[in-house]
């Protein structure tokens, strides 16, 4: 999932506004699943930047919008990595 943000809220964009966004992926399943899932993340926001991107910030959440470890034994909530971006070359 990308979401897009810039510095000011606008009706209208023209399609040069592109100062970067948040991708997510699903941190849960098999370490090739994983893998997967952040490969694709990564060719999203190249694709998003046309290019060259870099990574301001980046962290898990649960699918409730908490950090939420996971207690041995407990219930698993999925739990989403989030990547925020910015375009250029840092």
């Amino acid at each position: 999932m990308l979401e897009t943000h810039g510095d000011q809220k606008q009706l209208f964009k023209t399609g040069a506004e592109k100062p970067g966004g948040v991708v997510r992926y699903l941190r849960n399943g098999l370490p090739a699943m994983k893998k997967a899932r952040r490969a694709d993340a990564e060719k999203q926001m190249a694709r998003f930047c046309g290019g060259a991107y870099s990574i301001t910030e980046e962290g898990p959440r649960s699918k409730l919008g908490a950090r939420a470890p996971i207690p041995k034994g407990g219930l698993e909530l999925d739990e989403y990595q989030y990547v925020i971006f910015r375009c250029g070359a840092s």
